[in-house]
């Protein structure tokens, strides 16, 4: 899921998730940044993030940090692309 998807379903401002994410990646790749190869972080002409790309996994660990309701919305759009797209994980 992109980090702007996360951010239009939460109500938070994109730069806050990205925030978020950076805050997350830092922490889960202490020792071994090789588990995290797969997250994909696009960036604009500048050079700036434009959004990261995550897996189920690294959206569910981010939102644990939000409020219910929140991950709720957030978990919601994953069963719905899971109902859609079984290879989802």
């Amino acid at each position: 899921m992109s980090s702007k998807e996360i951010a239009k379903l939460t109500g938070k401002p994109v730069s806050n998730v990205h925030r978020d994410v950076r805050a997350m990646l830092d922490q889960l790749a202490v020792g071994d940044d090789s588990v995290l190869n797969h997250v994909c972080q696009v960036k604009d002409g500048r050079g700036y993030t434009k959004e990261y790309q995550l897996r189920r996994r690294e959206t569910d660990i981010l939102l644990t940090g939000y409020s219910v309701p929140l991950r709720a919305k957030v978990i919601d759009r994953w069963r719905d692309w899971k109902a859609r797209s079984p290879s989802l994980s």
